[in-house]
């Protein structure tokens, strides 16, 4: 009778290992991006499995709020979400102006052209639009987890 519990139980965790390897294998330690894509990944495999069980009375709830906080580890780990919420703002730029063909332009800390004389690029508006962009995901996404993720088992 205890055999077949063993090759159930090692049948499972290999396809784990399957799952896990790719994560596992591109994950490096310098960077807290890494970690939320492993956090994402994890929180994936348990909805998943909730979908699939469908065994508590408010499981469409839970759903949504590990959907939610997928989303938002997401955007923190290895995406290029701000990069572009950066980039929507970019029409108040006048850095494209015929004005800088002559000057020599600088560069910031994100290694973008920074026009000396572009009161949008000078102005600090889309780094701190960032920021609280970042802030406010982090404390709803601590929010999430605090508040609701002890209920996320099968």
């Amino acid at each position: 009778m205890r055999l077949p519990t063993i090759i159930r139980t090692g049948w499972r965790r290999l396809k784990r290992f399957k799952a896990w390897f790719p994560i596992i294998w591109r994950d490096e330690d310098w960077d807290s991006a890494y970690l939320f894509e492993i956090m994402r990944f994890k929180i994936s495999r348990i909805r998943e499995d909730m979908v699939k069980c469908n065994r508590h009375t408010d499981v469409q709830k839970t759903i949504v709020h590990m959907k939610v906080a997928e989303e938002i580890l997401k955007r923190h780990a290895l995406s290029s979400f701000y990069w572009d919420n950066r980039q929507i703002y970019k029409e108040f730029c006048t850095c494209d102006s015929d004005r800088i063909s002559s000057i020599k332009l600088e560069v910031d800390e994100n290694h973008n052209w920074v026009n000396p004389f572009c009161d949008w690029c000078n102005s600090k508006v889309v780094m701190t639009k960032n920021h609280k962009k970042e802030e406010a995901d982090f404390s709803y996404l601590w929010y999430i987890m605090h508040k609701h993720s002890r209920r996320w088992w099968d």
